[in-house]
């Protein structure tokens, strides 16, 4: 079976004991960007390909059902990539890195999945979208992810995701208590790192790389210091 054709299929990360170990599995937020200014820009995107990275990028789409990498509600779409050419970068420079698809619009998941089986891409989920669109969406087959945080209990929606993104909000959640319960109940989880809220990411980390290696538990994690992380997590 396809992992097009089942939505709680495993992300097929080569080495799940040390998931966040491999550059594939750390996710550079909106690209490996140099400036902010860069975020989601193709020079980002093909910047952390090449170096192996997985990427979190946007997805919104214009009024023609043209999908686009876009972070903002208002953008010039002439300007943003499309998804077309995100799934070509990948599938041509690092198939084997993670597509974390931030759903920034409802009624995305026909104009994606035809994407996703043109261009046979498998390592991928969808996250952030809007319950209602999360739970009409599981009838398409891809993968979801659900999310989990300090305002937010993903259990009731774990019959339609095959993973979490787990957010840190505030210095309270994730602990290391946390981590190790989410990491026992599910099989595929996806850390945001603190500095994308502002925060420091040294004692998260340190929590993280303490558990790494569980038996069964795919470690994937988020974040604005990539390059950084992989030396870290190696």
């Amino acid at each position: 079976m396809s992992i097009l054709e089942h939505g709680r299929t495993r992300l097929s990360i080569i080495d799940p004991l040390a998931a966040i170990m491999n550059t594939e599995c750390i996710l550079a937020h909106r690209g490996l960007w140099e400036s902010p200014s860069e975020a989601n820009s193709r020079e980002a995107i093909l910047r952390a390909f090449d170096e192996g990275f997985g990427i979190e990028t946007d997805l919104r789409a214009t009024q023609s059902g043209k999908v686009i990498i876009c972070h903002d509600a208002i953008c010039l779409d002439s300007d943003a990539p499309t998804f077309d050419w995100l799934l070509e970068a990948h599938q041509s420079i690092s198939p084997n890195s993670i597509l974390a698809l931030n759903i920034k619009a409802d009624g995305l998941h026909s104009l994606i999945k035809n994407q996703l089986l043109s261009f046979a891409v498998n390592q991928y989920f969808l996250f952030d979208m809007s319950v209602p669109d999360l739970l009409s969406g599981s009838t398409s087959g891809l993968r979801q992810f659900g999310r989990a945080s300090c305002y937010e209990d993903p259990a009731p929606l774990s019959a339609f995701v095959s993973g979490l993104w787990v957010d840190c909000f505030n210095e309270a959640f994730p602990s290391l208590s946390d981590i190790q319960t989410l990491s026992q109940a599910w099989s595929d989880l996806a850390f945001v790192s603190p500095e994308l809220h502002g925060r420091s990411h040294h004692v998260f980390w340190q929590d993280l790389k303490s558990i790494s290696c569980l038996d069964g538990c795919n470690f994937m994690l988020c974040t604005d210091l990539p390059r950084l992380a992989v030396e870290y997590f190696n």
